[in-house]
């Protein structure tokens, strides 16, 4: 059952995602098995639903990052306290298993020292692109990617961060960390003073005009001068978590990253010196629809436990 808008049986009138939860049998099962609730909005408003389906027992599985990444520590527990009742796999890398391996991880008693992550298609293709044989323009590569339809309809939101933010705090979450999403910091690519333009003036501005380029050129110079690359990455450790430009080294599992693919490095007490390396699409419908048919076909063969 998806936790979209739906109409009642007789029409009259259109009802939410917690009236589909409320509508559902007590239990956890209906006539043809268990039930589960697939969240995959971009919303903040189904968290009350999720957290009422996994209390009635029902099976939760979610694409939708916000009621792991905004909600606080407590009700995060609350979700996950029992993974056979939640399942989350494409909140974080579609359905590249990146919370499975941080899941397993812990649960073999791994000490995970840190994670280092590049999470975004977007700008994953974008640091690659800038760093390729013909060195295009920060301009030219962020124009491209907008005409290849790889940032979303407002650049500024793949630019911002926020989503490699969230992505974040779900793995470090998972991992073991209280960590709240707020307490991260994150590195938008763009000044604040263009955060709040008209977005045709931000390209404009950004993408005609070039106002980024000398100050980008001059971050990939330095890097390229200590034989690393740019990345934008995600980092957790002990110390918590940022997201933000980063100078990796070239031979690294992320230095030798292009195109549009995600990938983690989970640097443990177990896989050390050579850390693992998860690597594998973080976004598509089609990948995320099946990270989520995933969830769902795994929860069903562990339902919920009787009460």
């Amino acid at each position: 059952l998806g936790l979209s808008s739906f109409h009642s049986s007789s029409g009259a009138r259109r009802l939410g995602p917690l009236d589909l939860v409320l509508s559902l049998p007590d239990g956890g099962h209906n006539e043809e098995g268990p039930v589960v609730v697939a969240d995959c909005s971009n919303s903040d408003a189904t968290l009350s639903s999720l957290r009422l389906a996994v209390a009635r027992g029902f099976g939760v599985a979610s694409a939708n990052k916000k009621p792991f990444s905004d909600s606080s520590m407590d009700v995060f527990r609350e979700l996950t306290a029992w993974h056979g009742s939640c399942r989350f796999e494409s909140t974080a890398g579609a359905a590249t298993p990146f919370v499975t391996t941080a899941m397993r991880l812990k649960a073999g008693n791994d000490h995970v020292r840190s994670v280092l992550g590049s999470l975004s298609g977007t700008l994953g293709y974008v640091f690659s692109e800038l760093e390729g044989p013909h060195k295009p323009t920060l301009s030219a590569t962020l124009q491209r990617a907008m005409d290849l339809g790889y940032t979303e309809p407002d650049a500024r939101d793949d630019l911002s961060g926020v989503d490699v933010q969230r992505k974040a705090v779900i793995l470090a979450r998972v991992l073991g960390h209280s960590i709240e999403l707020g307490k991260v910091p994150v590195q938008a690519l763009y000044p604040s003073h263009l955060a709040h333009v008209p977005y045709d003036e931000f390209v404009e501005r950004v993408c005609k005009k070039g106002e980024l380029d000398d100050e980008m050129n001059e971050r990939l110079l330095a890097a390229a001068a200590k034989q690393c690359k740019l990345r934008y990455v995600a980092s957790i450790s002990d110390k918590g978590a940022s997201v933000g430009l980063m100078e990796v080294p070239v031979g690294s599992p992320l230095g030798q990253l292009s195109g549009t693919g995600n990938l983690l490095e989970f640097h443990t007490k177990y896989f050390d010196p050579y850390p693992l390396v998860v690597q594998g699409a973080g976004a598509g419908g089609e990948n995320t629809a099946s990270g989520v048919l995933a969830d769902i076909m795994e929860l069903a063969h562990c339902a919920a436990p009787p009460s």
